[in-house]
């Protein structure tokens, strides 16, 4: 089971759009595959996925349009890949949070930090995901529950 940025145990987990370059943002019918729809730049978006697969998440639920009606994908789903996306961590308070080497809250610390900050989500282990700063700087695995997955408002 995967762990809710909202605490809801869940195989499923919300991200959203990574401000990039470009009008649109594709989803595609299998990894690199067909374009079936595309997504606004301009809005903004709550997207949950629930499965990894070689830097592609598959999108499993209608997309929240955070200002209109949610975009429902053909019954097949669609996928997204993980550059355009986006989740930010939840230490509003200024805890001190840390990416480990492995998912495992007793395996090395590769970046600690107290501020809020984005990541792009890598891939998903249990209750752990890997992720990478927007930067690219850095790398590893934190605790699903500390991120949060809308892009408007914070998890709490």
């Amino acid at each position: 089971m995967f762990m809710f940025s909202q605490g809801m145990e869940s195989d499923y987990l919300s991200v959203y759009l990574l401000d990039h370059d470009g009008d649109v943002t594709n989803i595609r019918a299998t990894p690199s595959g067909k374009v079936i729809q595309t997504l606004s730049n301009k809005e903004d978006y709550t997207i949950t996925v629930c499965e990894f697969q070689n830097k592609w998440w598959y999108i499993c639920r209608p997309i929240e349009c955070v200002e209109g009606n949610p975009i429902v994908l053909p019954e097949t789903g669609g996928w997204i890949h993980s550059s355009v996306l986006c989740v930010s961590s939840r230490n509003y308070g200024g805890e001190k949070l840390s990416l480990r080497r492995m998912p495992d809250d007793k395996s090395e610390v590769v970046y600690s930090f107290s501020n809020e900050m984005q990541f792009r989500p890598l891939e998903r282990k249990g209750l752990w995901m890997k992720v990478m700063t927007i930067d690219k700087k850095y790398q590893g695995w934190i605790e699903a529950s500390w991120l949060c997955g809308n892009p408007v408002t914070n998890c709490n």
